[in-house]
């Protein structure tokens, strides 16, 4: 019995070299599937903020500039002895007076003069509750970042003879009917809007016989 337990004992032998080299290889290779599916899982969570970050600007450039040019009046200021309108109707900015409410109109009511453009920093807006005494809607006020992910915007306006890319309202006496917008981001994406301008398509209601 004693050279039969003997004989046990020295069966039991530790892992030879080729077991333990295939275990560190089965083990490095669960690790890197694990690593693997884990990188795939954050980079799918980055892409999913970053798709709820864009929807959240773009709804709510949408929602602003939708409101505000919906409502702009063809406001009239003395220039030097003359005249103007205080809208800017340029390809790659947009500055106009608004009926809307953004937060600046003091509780009784009023205009505002917004001025959208981009910069470095973004996509920003420039406020002014009016009357103020400095008529350039482009300079002063109350500077409004709306997003640093957007790297440029332009601008189209509706008129009798289609689309076009400035509007200068001293010279045609009118707003156009509708706005058109196209937004850039810093990722390549864009999306593009259309607004109309209620005003102006009052007035010309109105003008018609």
């Amino acid at each position: 019995m004693v050279k039969n337990l003997s004989m046990v004992l020295d069966d039991k032998r530790g892992f030879t070299l080729l077991e333990t080299v295939l275990t560190l290889f089965i083990l490095v290779t669960l690790t890197g599937l694990v690593l693997s599916s884990l990188r795939l899982g954050i980079r799918a969570w980055e892409r999913g903020e970053k798709f709820i970050e864009e929807s959240s600007v773009k709804r709510t450039i949408a929602s602003r500039l939708s409101a505000e040019v919906g409502s702009i009046y063809l406001y009239p200021v003395n220039d030097d002895g003359g005249s103007k309108y205080l809208f800017r109707g340029a390809e790659d900015n947009l500055g106009f007076v608004t009926f809307s409410n953004n937060g600046i109109r003091p509780p009784w009511g009023g205009l505002t003069s917004v001025y959208y453009f981009v910069d470095k920093d973004g996509l920003s807006a420039r406020l002014k509750s009016l009357p103020d005494s400095d008529a350039e809607i482009s300079e002063g006020g109350h500077l409004v970042s709306l997003s640093g992910e957007v790297s440029n915007i332009s601008f189209e306006y509706l008129g009798q003879s289609g689309w076009e890319r400035n509007w200068d309202a001293d010279e045609k006496r009118s707003l156009p009917f509708a706005v058109r917008t196209k937004v850039f981001f810093r990722s390549g994406k864009t999306f593009l809007l259309t607004m109309p301008v209620y005003t102006a398509v009052a007035q010309e209601n109105v003008s018609q016989p």
